[in-house]
């Protein structure tokens, strides 16, 4: 909360905990400590700003022309070998504007 004042960014704790109903931290007089419910709040709201940038990037790329994406996992092989067969089939003839972002999967 960077530029927000101590009161400020206490008052908006205070919001987000009513909102929620939970306390999200525990005060001691040394600082703060976030509780389970904190940490599971912040961890939805790490999610959804991870959902948030994905948004951009997909508008971003509606303004380029990229329309499509498929996201697929495979192993190694199957990359190689069914994947890029299957994107050819699966590609219109007159599309122009496509991309096939493949993730291959490692095996330990």
């Amino acid at each position: 909360m960077a530029n927000l004042a101590l009161a400020a960014a206490s008052r908006r704790i205070r919001d987000l905990e009513e909102g929620t109903g939970d306390a999200l931290f525990e005060r001691h007089a040394r600082g703060m400590v976030p509780t389970a419910a904190g940490r599971v709040f912040v961890s939805h709201g790490v999610a959804l700003l991870q959902s948030m940038d994905q948004l951009g990037t997909e508008l971003a790329d509606l303004r380029q022309g990229i329309a499509r994406h498929v996201p697929l996992t495979a192993s190694s092989p199957a990359n190689s070998q069914f994947l890029r067969l299957y994107w050819l089939t699966f590609r219109e003839p007159d599309e122009v504007a496509g991309t096939l972002r493949l993730a291959a999967a490692t095996r330990s």
